[in-house]
């Protein structure tokens, strides 16, 4: 990587974490509905690659769960919430260097979708204790998950295909 790179991921970072304190909707143990903050580490991981884009995430994530509301101290749901979870988004940068307006968007949607994996396994080992009384912590945990989760990737799917084009031919010097 080189020093661009470098300050362009740092950048995407700090973006993401500003666009993630815009809240639209907050939910009570845990998950919100974002202003788009996914939509800087996907660029990222768009126009430099997936291992750039998974570094980035990972940065974030941690970042995040440094100076964010902590809804659990337990290490896997660290693993799973923070750091896995956003580290998944950098798997955008497979759809290659400046791919097809559709195959980006796809690919985009895929890792956002391995995120709300991530999320689902941590609700349904983590958190299965809420889940009311006799319900399979999978199924809550699915639907949970998926009620700020679907949402949120809606938005950002939007607001990635509106700047997609002009952020991923820039030149990547």
């Amino acid at each position: 990587m080189n020093t661009r790179t470098i300050v362009e991921g740092g950048l995407c970072v700090a973006l993401t974490l500003i666009l993630g304190w815009i809240t639209f909707w907050k939910m009570p143990q845990g998950g919100s509905i974002h202003a788009a903050h996914m939509v800087p580490l996907l660029l990222f991981a768009l126009r430099r690659g997936t291992w750039a884009g998974i570094l980035a995430g990972i940065a974030y994530g941690a970042l995040h769960f440094l100076i964010g509301a902590k809804y659990s101290l337990q290490p896997l749901s660290i693993l799973l919430d923070y750091l896995l979870a956003y580290g998944v988004l950098g798997l955008a940068g497979l759809a290659g260097t400046y791919p097809a307006k559709y195959k980006g968007l796809l690919v985009a949607l895929g890792a956002m979708l391995c995120r709300m994996i991530c999320s689902i396994l941590s609700g349904a080992i983590v958190f299965a204790a809420y889940a009311p009384a006799g319900m399979n912590p999978w199924l809550y945990s699915i639907s949970y998950n998926s009620s700020v989760m679907l949402p949120d990737i809606a938005i950002n799917l939007i607001v990635l295909w509106i700047l997609y084009q002009k952020v991923v031919r820039l030149p990547r010097t």
